[in-house]
Formats: C-alpha cells, structure tokens, sequence
C-alpha cells in the first residue's frame, strides 16, 4: 500500500472546522486546523481534493506506487491573500474552486 500524507496549515480563517479530503472523487477522511493526516492508498494514479462546504480545492493528479509516500500541504486563500473582506467575497462566490490550495511538498 502507499501512503499519502497530508499537512493543513494552521490558519485563522476556518480554524474551527474540518475539511473533507477525497481520493478519487470519494469522500476518504477529514482534517482539523493544523493536523497531519497520514492516508494508506493503493499504488497507482489517483486524485485529491479538499472541501469545505460548497468551496474546494485544485484537483492534484498524483501518481505513487507500492510502498511509496506522497507529502501535499492544505492551505486556504487567506495565507495567500492580503486584501481582507474583498478577497474572501470573490472566494466564496467566483472562486470558490480555489478557496483551498493543494501543493505537493
């Protein structure tokens, strides 16, 4: 089996809640503000996806295999944002496939 890990950084901006992590387009587990979730997949080429609420993340196209490990960081807009109320406004609404950031470390 593979092994995929997945760290959420530690942020203000939802730091209450839980965000749904899916492979495949399958809802597989969910992580809390600043945790690191170590998921066991089968080898080959997935997908992954966070969601909150209706907001998602990028789709990562991964490919892993047998006994190997992937590391990816969960972030939302607000670490990459410095314009307050007028960037969560755009998004929840025009880009709310972009509220979370998904990048392989």
């Amino acid at each position: 089996m593979a092994n995929v890990k997945i760290t959420r950084i530690s942020e203000y901006a939802n730091r209450i809640r839980n965000i749904k992590l899916f492979v495949d387009g399958k809802e597989i587990d969910v992580i809390a503000n600043g945790q690191t979730k170590d998921l066991t997949i089968s080898g080959g080429t997935h997908t992954l996806q966070a969601k909150i609420d209706w907001c998602t993340s990028n789709k990562v196209t991964f490919t892993v295999g047998e006994n190997e490990s992937k590391t990816f960081t969960l972030s939302s807009f607000a670490k990459h944002s410095s314009l307050g109320i007028f960037a969560a406004i755009y998004y929840i609404t025009f880009g709310a496939n972009k509220y979370l950031n998904l990048t392989e470390a």
